[in-house]
């Protein structure tokens, strides 16, 4: 009886040992963390140069050409793809009958073909789309392409010549694509300066941003 109560005890034993429960096992994942080493990129600014007219008249070219024409008629003053700005030259009293700039047409896909033109004050009206603006002084005129005209007396005049600082008369265009355009208006003749940067393959009277000034 000892020994067959020795067996059964054994026997419970080992049924315990075999039944007992395994501890449940956990599997830990390291975290990774990855640093992005893609610096942040900037647009480099738009580089801008210079076209200025004035008298009958005398151009300082974008490159820094500097020019005279005499002839009477219309000419490209500038003449992209995207800007298309005209000048319209004529024969003076001032001038001695050599031709001055009367009038700066702007039109392109930059102000969405509209078009904007700024003559002398004998011209007569600053129009946007043959429409009459800034008819007072001074004024403002906001575009619907973007951009604003101003009319007032302010601003740094491109000929130094002896002007009557009462009878000054400057139209302020600032366009999209950075470009503005300055327009001086005389009794009988117009000077004006264009700043823009390069848009696209450029021609016409203001040259064509090569920097040369042959």
């Amino acid at each position: 009886p000892q020994i067959a109560a020795l067996i059964a005890l054994l026997v419970v034993i080992v049924l315990v040992i075999l039944l007992w429960p395994s501890p449940a096992t956990t599997t830990t994942t390291p975290m990774t963390t990855t640093l992005s080493t893609t610096m942040p990129t900037t647009q480099a600014p738009l580089v801008k140069k210079i076209c200025e007219f004035w008298g009958d008249p005398h151009i300082k070219s974008f490159d820094g050409a500097r020019l005279s024409f005499y002839g009477d008629g219309e000419f490209w003053v500038v003449k992209s793809e995207r800007v298309k700005i005209q000048g319209v030259y004529m024969g003076t009293k001032w001038t001695h009958g050599l031709a001055a700039t009367s009038k700066i047409v702007v039109s392109g896909s930059f102000v969405n073909n509209h078009k904007i033109a700024v003559g002398s004050l004998e011209t007569g009206s600053i129009t946007v789309d043959g429409q009459p603006v800034l008819a007072g002084f001074p004024s403002t005129y906001p575009l619907e392409s973007g951009g604003t005209l101003r009319y007032d007396a302010n601003g740094e005049l491109v000929d130094k010549a002896d002007h009557d600082p009462s009878t000054t008369r400057i139209v302020h265009m600032e366009l999209p694509s950075g470009v503005t355009i300055t327009v001086m208006r005389w009794e009988n003749y117009i000077d004006f300066k264009i700043e823009m940067p390069k848009l696209g393959e450029i021609d016409g009277s203001c040259g064509n941003f090569n920097g040369r000034t042959d």
